[in-house]
């Protein structure tokens, strides 16, 4: 897969003037990266030749191929008949936090992160004060898990 973190830089940088207006609200914020029809994501998504599900099992956004998908047989037609996605591989499991301190925040979403099967898992957050390298301490988190 390409290198995410450039990718997404290329596509935040897109978007700059949108998540600038945006900066002060973090519920536009977040609408912007995630939720609005035009979000950062479906940008990321396309770049990537992926597909989205939004809030998959509690994951703000999960990334897959249509092959990823289980596909409806005789044998599973009562709950592939469900309207939703059924996926049996998540390329992407995706977070977007405004908050990095605190157990409702971007510790949280790493805890939620580390429990996935996903070939990659992103954070994507914001520090609310320069002072603190929330990346060593994430870092460090993910190491001890045995990640």
């Amino acid at each position: 897969m390409k290198d995410l973190f450039n990718v997404w830089k290329q596509i935040c940088s897109i978007h700059e003037q949108k998540l600038l207006k945006n900066w002060t609200s973090r519920k536009r914020f977040t609408n912007a990266v995630l939720y609005d029809c035009d979000a950062v994501i479906y940008d990321f998504a396309k770049q990537l030749k992926l597909e989205i599900a939004q809030e998959y099992y509690s994951v703000d956004a999960v990334f897959y191929k249509p092959s990823d998908k289980v596909s409806p047989s005789p044998k599973n037609g009562t709950w592939t008949s469900i309207q939703g996605n059924w996926l049996k591989r998540i390329r992407i499991a995706f977070e977007h936090e405004n908050y990095l301190n605190g157990t409702k925040g971007g510790y949280q979403e790493i805890s939620h992160l580390l429990i996935l099967q996903a070939d990659y898992k992103i954070l994507v957050g914001y520090g609310e004060r320069e002072s603190i390298d929330y990346a060593e301490d994430y870092a460090s988190i993910i190491t001890s898990s045995g990640h």
